[in-house]
């Protein structure tokens, strides 16, 4: 059994080539559209790519030939009108080519089923083909995926390098893509290739996958209560939106401490609230929370500094929502480590929301690489962004969090400073 793949201009090259190099009794697998320098390259011709296969073992003498699968021009026609239904209209959401995919696996599968036989042979050149049409299966649902941003080789240069950079600085393929198509669509033919203009609609359209909570509004009392895992900075982040409150916006502050687990948390609160004035409470127990809250009655706004506590500690998490609930927080701001993965950072937002967070917080960004991922967390969750945090100097390195200069620090690549 010999597997080789055609690469031509059209379906019918093609297949002429296979015919003209197996004979005329190969059989098709798969057929696909690709960019002559790949899937994902962009400003080059598409070329059709099918993977053919011949079973060329010699017959035996006095042995019959096994019976070859039939229908293979129809089977080329239904890998055709696949590939059709496949090409997305501008602004399609790729339905047609999932369909058109799914069509020409079925297709795969019905043309290779194995045939009768007895001999050993060919019983396990029968099973090797399955192997490789099970492999072009697990190949066919990758492209699937990205099938509606297969024709982006038609993207102008501009409109291509965006992506390039979009992708090159974290954000994800298929945003990048709903991106830049997003930005073809409400540019005219005259400005294409304004790269100015361009990179302003880029970031327009980046900007979109962040939702941004609202400030806390002057003259009401607000608790606020941050919470997360360990190692997040909660306790540095609340030392800063402390020095904020009090020293930009003129409010009375109060502290509470509800971390008593980690050694040495106290006392960085409590030194941070000597040096700014500010009183502090610290609380053992749940029921503790009420009456220090009772003590900071007049206090404009009262930050809850809690325990970190992994995602995957249920107990936990439940022991630790007894603290939050006894706050009665305004805000729940759940702090999240910017150069933490975007799959923990999911997983975190998704055990978390036990504890009812109306807010992100970014922390640490001045310890990533790549600032892309952020979009993604933002734009999946769909909780609101309130501040990030941009190293550890206190009461500087926060700010509040604003969408267009996010999507610009992730499209240009530039670090974020207070």
């Amino acid at each position: 059994m010999r597997v080789k793949k055609f690469v031509a201009e059209s379906l019918k090259s093609a297949t002429d080539r296979m015919r003209t190099d197996l004979g005329p009794e190969a059989i098709v697998l798969a057929t696909r559209s690709v960019p002559r320098g790949g899937l994902f390259s962009f400003a080059t011709k598409e070329m059709v790519e099918i993977t053919a296969a011949i079973d060329d073992m010699p017959v035996r003498a006095g042995q019959k030939a096994a019976p070859r699968p039939h229908g293979v021009e129809a089977y080329l026609a239904a890998a055709a009108a696949g590939m059709k239904r496949a090409a997305p209209a501008p602004g399609s959401a790729g339905a047609d080519g999932m369909a058109g995919l799914r069509t020409i696996a079925e297709t795969v599968a019905t043309q290779t089923a194995p045939r009768r036989t007895d001999d050993r042979s060919a019983m396990m050149d029968i099973r090797m083909l399955h192997d490789e049409v099970d492999g072009i299966k697990s190949t066919l649902k990758e492209i699937a995926g990205y099938m509606k941003y297969s024709r982006m080789p038609s993207l102008p240069t501009r409109l291509a390098e965006a992506y390039r950079t979009l992708v090159g600085n974290g954000v994800d393929t298929n945003f990048a893509a709903e991106i830049v198509q997003a930005v073809y669509r409400k540019t005219g033919d005259t400005d294409i290739e304004d790269a100015s203009l361009i990179a302003g609609r880029i970031v327009d359209e980046l900007s979109l996958a962040f939702r941004i909570a609202p400030p806390l509004p002057a003259g009401e009392r607000r608790i606020v209560v941050l919470v997360g895992p360990t190692g997040v900075g909660k306790t540095t982040t609340i030392a800063k939106l402390a020095a904020l409150s009090k020293l930009s916006q003129g409010c009375a502050v109060g502290l509470i401490s509800a971390d008593t687990y980690r050694i040495g948390a106290i006392e960085q609160l409590r030194t941070f609230a000597g040096i700014a004035d500010i009183p502090m409470e610290v609380v053992y127990e749940p029921s503790e929370m009420g009456p220090a809250l009772a003590r900071f009655q007049e206090k404009d706004v009262v930050y809850v500094d809690t325990v970190g506590r992994s995602q995957r500690g249920e107990k936990d998490l439940a022991e630790l929502k007894q603290y939050v609930d006894a706050a009665g927080p305004d805000e729940v701001h759940l702090v999240l480590s910017a150069p933490t993965g975007v799959p923990t950072q999911l997983e975190v937002v998704d055990r978390f929301r036990v504890l009812q967070p109306n807010r992100l917080l970014f922390s640490k960004l001045d310890e990533i690489a790549a600032a892309g991922p952020l979009a993604r967390v933002a734009r999946e969750t769909g909780i609101p962004l309130s501040y990030v945090t941009t190293g550890q100097t206190v009461p500087d390195d926060i700010l509040q969090a604003d969408a267009r200069r996010l999507a610009t620090m992730i499209y240009t690549g530039a670090p974020l400073h207070a």
